[in-house]
Order: C-alpha cells, then structure tokens, then sequence
C-alpha cells in the first residue's frame, strides 16, 4: 500500500510541478512529513532516505527550466531582503571557520555542511525563483485540499508510533532494546500542520461544501499538530488563526488594527500565558493521555522555559566578555561548546553567534518583512483570491517567527527563510499589480 500511496504522490507532483512551480512549495510543505511517514512503515525508505529528496530537487530544476529559465534575467533580480539574507547565511559560513562549536555540531551531525549547505541553495535561492515564475497564477487551494484529505490522514491516522514505542511523534523506539530507532524533526511535521491549518483558515468559503471539507482538514492538521508535541508551533497558531478570521473580514484593512489593536491587547495579555493550562484542560476533556497534559501543564512550560533562559545565559555571558565577539560573533554553532545545545532563538542566536553587524541586517531582515506584509494587507480593493493569498502567507510568517523565538537555529530555519522571501516578493507583485490598476482607473 505505502508504495502504491508513493507512486500516486510522486505521478501527481510530477505533473503539478510541470504545470506550475508554485506546487513545489505545496510539495516542501508535506515531503517531510511524509518521507516520516514512510521511514516507519517501510524499511527501504529508511534505509534510503534520500530517494524522495532527490525527486524533489529533480524536479524543482525541471520546473524552474520550463518556467524560469526563458526569463532567466527578470526573475535573478533580487530585492533588498533577498540580498540582505544571502549576506547574513554567507557570512554564518565565515564565523564557522573560527567557531569553537565547529567540531562538537559536525560530530553530532557527519553531514551537517553538505545538508546545511545544499537546503540553504535551494530555500534562499531556488523556491523563491520558482514562486516569482508562479506570480499571478497561485492555483494551490486544489492541491491543498486534496493533501489535506490525503497524505494529511495517513500521515495523523496510520503512524502508529504509540505502537512503536515512542513517547513523541517523532521519537521511535526498538519495544525490545529500548533504544532510538526513528529520531526525526518535529518541526517539519509541525510546519506542515500549522500550513494546513492557516490554508484551511484563509480558503474556507461560505458553503456547506467548503465548511464540512476544510472544517476535516483543520481537525486533522490540528490532531497531528498535538500529536508533535510542539508547543510553540501550536501556541503560534493559536494566536495567528482570530488575526486570520479578523483580516479575512472584507473591509479590514492593516490601519483598521490601530484601533483594534490595542481593544485585543488586554485578552491576549491574559490569554497567551495561559495557553499551556486552557489547551491542556481542552485536551483532557478531549481524551489525550497524561502525556499530552503533563507536556502542557505549568511546571513542564516553567522548566522548558528556565531551560533556554539558561542556554541564553551561558551564550550571552560568553558573548557579552569578548568584544571581538560582540562586533563579529562567536561563530556558527558556538552555542553547543557553551550550552551544550542551541539557544532555542534564532533572533538572540544571530546576536551572539553572529555579532552585532550582522544581528542589525538580520533585524532589518525581520522588519522590513513585517512592513512589508503590513503594507500588503492595506492595499484597498484586492481582489478576494489575492487577499486570501496574501493572508495565507503572511500568517505562516507570523507563525514561523513566534516559533523561531522558542524553537530552531539559524542554520536550519529553511522554512522561515523560504516564507520570509515569499512575502516580499508578493508583497512587491502586489503591489506593482494595483498600482497599474489605479493608473488605469484616472484614465488617459
């Protein structure tokens, strides 16, 4: 069945993505996820685990030849963000070479370079190249749903990783020697989730059809996002999904949250520190096991919390007594010699591993980004799919950030960086698109 199930996703990828390459991204979103999938049910997939990321790059090449390649030079021109990014990443390369985690990151991870490196070239560069040969013709809300109904069941209902022995979705255990046997990143599942989730959001119309089928969608992509564990994912969407709905509505526009802002400001100030305690009460009259509770309960959110206040501290004390590494970092990685781990905040992680310079670009990086989604959603008179498509994006943004402040590294924040340079680059399309509309409007 699983290699039936595989053949059929990687025949429709392979037509999708020569249709249109914005269904690469519609394949990133779920690949990961279902490569987990695979890898426990099928033992030739974990033992070549390559395979399907290979057909990924494939075919991300073949569609950027049939629709990027014949207008190679308008879609090379990078934008401020855009060159702002490839600055940072490169020069994260250059403070690894002094890094005293250098050693102790590639002893954990043999294939860190070559993976950190070939993802970097892909998200930063190649997926942002193949959205701008999409531009005007984002038709995803099929492919989207048909996962949704699809690969999204399998993967949240036919793990059976409870059966394998494994306290977390993504932690599997030999039932006979007790040890690891699957270890994968909950945030590839959890990122594939949470897009579901903001897809089911922004798409739902007013139809029973779109209700009943999208209402299944977000219950399941919720249910898998439980089942990762991650809280920070599901806490990030928690907040993002009444700032979709609020947009959503048609006369809202981004000035309009000058006076509702501040309205929300009280609730959510009550409301986020507690989100660990109503979500785990929500679960427990839900059914969820103890597990799920403890994981969300006061003491498990104040030691996860005292944690990474930790990490921060050894790495910013570290940081903060060499003005050498003030001015240009510690270096890539170097928080493992002085936490043992990452920071779990890539915002704080830049400061201290990167140096303030390069902090500032990545800080104008985030703002510039945030300005630029804020300018989008104010646009007046955008068109119904256009403010979906806008809001969809933007949402994944919001989520990715808040995650990236408890979750991730630098290095390995593909994801962010792929959404972060989506948004600008709609953000610019849009922009120039109802620009000329307004033009056309005062006449000749």
């Amino acid at each position: 069945m699983e290699f039936a199930v595989t053949a059929v996703v990687l025949i429709y990828s392979l037509y999708r993505g020569w249709q249109n390459p914005i269904f690469l991204f519609v394949l990133i979103v779920f690949l990961n996820a279902f490569e987990y999938w695979l890898r426990l049910r099928v033992p030739f997939f974990f033992e070549h685990r390559a395979v399907l990321d290979i057909f990924f790059v494939l075919l991300l090449c073949l569609s950027l030849a049939r629709h990027a390649l014949p207008d190679l030079k308008q879609h090379l021109r990078l934008n401020d963000v855009e060159i702002a990014l490839a600055l940072v990443i490169a020069y994260s390369w250059l403070s690894f070479t002094w890094s005293s985690g250098t050693e102790i990151i590639q002893q954990l991870s043999p294939g860190f370079v070559k993976y950190t490196l070939i993802n970097q070239v892909i998200y930063l560069f190649m997926l942002p190249m193949a959205f701008r040969a999409s531009l005007g013709k984002h038709g995803f809300e099929r492919d989207f749903t048909l996962i949704g109904l699809s690969v999204l069941p399998l993967i949240a209902l036919t793990t059976d990783w409870h059966d394998r022995g494994a306290t977390l979705l993504f932690n599997v255990l030999d039932p006979e020697t007790g040890q690891v046997i699957v270890f994968d990143n909950p945030l590839n599942i959890a990122f594939f989730s949470s897009v579901m989730i903001c897809f089911a959001a922004c798409y739902m119309r007013n139809s029973l059809r779109s209700i009943l089928t999208l209402g299944v969608v977000m219950a399941l992509a919720f249910y898998l996002l439980i089942e990762t564990q991650t809280r920070g994912s599901l806490f990030a969407v928690m907040i993002c999904l009444p700032l979709i709905w609020l947009f959503l509505y048609p006369t809202f526009r981004t000035r309009h949250l000058l006076v509702v802002g501040p309205l929300l400001l009280l609730p959510l100030a009550a409301l986020v520190p507690n989100l660990g305690t109503i979500t785990a009460s929500i679960l427990e009259v839900a059914g969820f096991s103890e597990s799920y509770l403890l994981r969300l309960g006061a003491d498990a959110m104040e030691h996860a919390m005292a944690n990474r206040m930790n990490f921060i501290s050894n790495v910013g004390e570290a940081w903060s007594a060499s003005p050498g590494a003030i001015l240009f970092g510690l270096g890539t990685a170097a928080s493992f010699t002085y936490a043992n781990t990452y920071i779990h905040n890539v915002i704080l992680e830049v400061l201290f591993e990167q140096g303030i310079v390069i902090f500032m670009l990545f800080a104008f990086v985030v703002v510039r980004t945030l300005a630029a989604i804020a300018a989008m959603l104010d646009i007046d008179g955008l068109t119904n799919d256009d403010k979906r498509l806008a809001i969809f994006f933007s949402a994944q943004y919001v989520v990715l950030l808040i995650v990236s402040m408890k979750e991730g590294a630098l290095y390995n924040s593909f994801n962010l960086i792929m959404v972060t340079l989506f948004c600008l680059i709609l953000a610019e399309h849009l922009k120039r698109k109802y620009a000329l509309r307004d033009v056309a409007k005062l006449g000749p």
